[in-house]
């Protein structure tokens, strides 16, 4: 009797955890009829780059001075910690108080909304290719390496839908 319950809990522990599956038109067209759902979207474009944000970091500086990005009392400009710079268009140059440029990279076509994707920590960005869609996707820190950077790839990807904040991705399956 009790194999035969076990057999019984198993099989609606599968079925309760199974995904729904949504054409990926139907998510571009109506994504709040699917806000608070895990859904399952197949055969979409990912990639993954690094330039969603700059991290430029400068000189240490010894613990009498303080990163606050002003002049210090000996005359030179406070260049400690690490800077972070959203970039908007390709070919901007950022100018830091030291001197040092970077020049930014282009987020306009990642498809991504501008302003509101800031992943929380340990999170990131994942570009997804959605035609007609420019949400935001964040996947955690640790999946995110399975995945190769600067290079899209044909991806099924279980997300978390939340079209008031990020999209949660927990799972990809490269294709």
């Amino acid at each position: 009797m009790k194999p035969l319950i076990f057999i019984i809990a198993l099989f609606s522990l599968q079925i309760a955890s199974a995904q729904l599956v949504v054409d990926v038109a139907d998510f571009a067209n109506n994504p709040s009829k699917f806000n608070g759902r895990t859904i399952v979207l197949r055969g979409v474009n990912v990639s993954k780059t690094t330039g969603s944000t700059l991290q430029l970091s400068g000189p240490k500086t010894t613990s009498s001075q303080s990163p606050t990005g002003s002049l210090n009392p000996s005359g030179g400009a406070i260049t400690s910690g690490t800077a972070i710079v959203t970039p908007t268009t390709t070919g901007q140059t950022l100018t830091l108080n030291a001197g040092a440029s970077q020049t930014a990279v282009s987020t306009a076509t990642t498809g991504v909304r501008a302003g509101n994707c800031t992943p929380p920590r340990n999170w990131e960005i994942l570009i997804v290719e959605i035609p007609n869609y420019n949400g935001c996707f964040t996947i955690y820190n640790n999946m995110a390496k399975n995945i190769p950077n600067g290079r899209k790839v044909n991806a099924d990807i279980t997300i978390y839908v939340n079209t008031n904040f990020m999209n949660r991705i927990a799972r990809v399956k490269l294709n």
